[in-house]
């Protein structure tokens, strides 16, 4: 939905290229996209910039003003969006894990991942180009479990903003926790 056109130099075949301003993709609300067990995500991106707003790269939210999260994975934190976050809404409160070593530059193709188990907060894993991240959660501590919304997942962007300026080729969603063996596979498949 809104995306602006294919990009040429995908990592694996073509790739789709956000503008930034209004593009992401809807892929639905398929039962199989409510995850409260374990979750993994995985995307190659390249960003044209990076700004002082959050760049969604993968979310089951819908708006920003709704108070709901199944999984977002996106840039932050603060006026420097150069590292990885991912958060979900728990139906009180707001559960944001970042990683803090990603250090994210304009014009690079990076593979992000990450693997989490809800409620469990020590599971959760953030990797970039198969290099496991450090990091912790610096609100809510993954310690609480998800409820189901009734939101889309969207790729580039909420419905309604927090959109990705750049290109994101191949994106999979599990419902199951990937072991680093399995990212490490995801990142060859790019051909590193």
């Amino acid at each position: 939905q809104n995306t602006e056109d294919i990009a040429d130099a995908g990592i694996i075949d073509g790739a789709l290229t956000f503008n930034g301003t209004t593009d992401y993709i809807d892929c639905g609300n398929d039962t199989s996209l409510d995850i409260t067990g374990s979750v993994s995500i995985s995307a190659w991106v390249k960003f044209d910039a990076l700004s002082t707003d959050h760049q969604t790269i993968v979310a089951k939210r819908g708006a920003v003003e709704d108070q709901v999260a199944n999984y977002v994975l996106r840039t932050g934190p603060g006026q420097i969006q150069d590292q990885i976050q991912f958060y979900y809404h728990d139906g009180t409160n707001w559960h944001v894990y970042t990683a803090s070593n990603a250090n994210l530059l304009a014009g690079q193709w990076y593979h992000i991942a990450t693997t989490f188990t809800f409620g469990t907060g020590s599971s959760m894993k953030c990797y970039v180009n198969n290099n496991l991240l450090t990091g912790n959660w610096n609100l809510g501590d993954g310690n609480s479990p998800v409820p189901i919304n009734t939101k889309p997942v969207t790729i580039g962007g909420l419905t309604t903003g927090k959109y990705l300026d750049g290109i994101i080729d191949n994106v999979k969603i599990f419902n199951k926790a990937l072991s680093e063996g399995q990212i490490e596979e995801l990142y060859n498949e790019g051909g590193a």
